[in-house]
């Protein structure tokens, strides 16, 4: 189906005969500001095909994607259901809506547990086989023991031994410091206050 002028612009450029004038081609060519407007509801007849930057349709559908096919008339993808995503299939055919992938993460199990389930689940920190509590007084301290990852994954109370030693109270002038013998001679800061 061709495209073509029904009736000549009101131009001094086009004469009566609808053809170009010598003066609005060398405008053109020359690059000079040369404005011919086209008005497409009485200008024109047919369908403007897609080589002519057109749709290559005469109408459209409300709401249809438009999926381009080379220089033939674009392509229509109507509107999917309620909830449907729109999908690639590949670089050789059209996209379509599908559901939603149901698929994912639904539990995690390990350090963290979480789930089974769908949609938002709470995570829990599993246990390490500590007891939760303190560790260490007056007179013990704490043993711990921590893993690659960082969690503590054993924990005691040691007695504080001093093999019937003394708490021996010392000031060196700025703070007073206890040190407890060792049982083989030897002074083992305990606190300072």
């Amino acid at each position: 189906m061709s495209i073509g002028l029904k009736t000549a612009p009101q131009s001094p450029l086009v004469d009566t005969s609808r053809r170009i004038t010598r003066e609005w081609l060398q405008a053109f060519l020359v690059g000079g500001a040369l404005s011919v407007l086209v008005d497409l509801s009485s200008d024109v007849t047919g369908t403007l095909a897609v080589g002519h930057g057109g749709t290559g349709r005469a109408s459209l559908t409300a709401h249809d994607l438009l999926v381009g096919a080379g220089t033939s008339a674009v392509g229509l993808i109507a509107p999917g259901a309620s909830g449907t995503i729109l999908t690639s299939n590949g670089p050789t055919a059209d996209p379509s809506f599908q559901a939603a992938p149901t698929s994912g993460i639904d539990q995690l199990t390990g350090d963290v547990t979480a789930g089974p389930g769908s949609g938002s689940q709470a995570a829990t920190l599993a246990a390490s086989g500590v007891t939760a509590g303190t560790y260490g007084d007056a007179t013990h301290v704490a043993q711990i023991t921590v893993d690659a990852k960082g969690r503590v994954t054993a924990a005691s109370d040691v007695a504080i031994s001093g093999g019937g030693a003394s708490w021996i109270p010392v000031s060196l002038g700025v703070e007073p410091l206890t040190f407890v013998s060792d049982g083989a001679g030897h002074a083992v800061l305990v606190a300072f206050a």
